[in-house]
């Protein structure tokens, strides 16, 4: 964790750029799992028969996963996608009921869901106000509102951003949700760009061409981790 004077050309320290999914099932490993957001419902049908789902790699690593999703497809009972898994239908402003249900966690994903909600110091300071859930390990991952990939097919007119999505975050402003939520120990990670939505719905030489392309962006990334696609902002509740 880095103290920022947040002058315009201030020097931000970076960790090495790293995979995003590997690096979850490693903080994931035979540990209880509260994983918000999990159901991935606009790419659920295309993702979940595949290695590109974030909860089938976590339940494959942790010893059990409790889901937590408000998406309408989910039904009142919920899901059980797996056998050490089940995916609940609740609002992640409302985690309190499920802590109580389930018990103790020891480590809480939140999986590019962030710039999904409207509210994310209010979402932030209700896990912080939930008493069991002190020292816990909160995992939150987010595309990058400065990653290089948008500044390359933006000199083309485009822009890569999700429909859903409702605010982009940079290092800075990361650090700054911390600070106002009240934490005091945090850590920020750069991640490669990946695009599996884009992988599954190609062929062919398409599909070569995307491979490429995300090589040429990873090699930007490695050098220049503030351009990475996304953040790994990791929270000691």
């Amino acid at each position: 964790m880095q103290t920022l004077k947040y002058e315009p050309l201030e020097k931000i320290k970076v960790n090495r750029t790293v995979k995003r999914i590997e690096y979850i099932e490693k903080a994931v490993e035979n540990k209880v799992v509260l994983d918000l957001g999990c159901f991935d419902e606009t790419a659920f049908k295309l993702k979940s028969n595949s290695d590109y789902w974030l909860h089938k790699r976590i339940a494959a690593k942790a010893k059990q996963v409790i889901g937590v999703d408000n998406s309408s497809l989910i039904p009142e009972d919920g899901l059980a996608p797996f056998k050490n898994s089940i995916i609940i239908k609740q609002d992640v402003y409302d985690l309190l009921p499920i802590i109580k249900k389930y018990g103790k966690v020891d480590t809480i994903v939140a999986g590019e869901l962030i710039e999904h909600i409207p509210d994310v110091q209010l979402f932030l300071k209700n896990l912080k106000q939930i008493d069991s859930l002190k020292g816990v390990e909160l995992i939150i991952t987010t595309p990058n509102g400065c990653a290089v990939h948008n500044f390359i097919i933006g000199m083309f007119g485009m822009e890569s951003n999700h429909e859903d999505h409702l605010g982009n975050f940079s290092y800075k402003t990361l650090n700054t949700q911390c600070i106002k939520a009240g934490f005091f120990e945090w850590e920020l990670t750069p991640y490669y760009s990946f695009f599996p939505e884009m992988r599954l719905k190609s062929k062919g030489l398409g599909k070569f061409s995307l491979v490429v392309f995300e090589n040429f962006v990873n090699f930007f990334e490695s050098v220049f981790p503030l351009l990475s696609f996304g953040w790994i902002l990791k929270i000691k509740i």
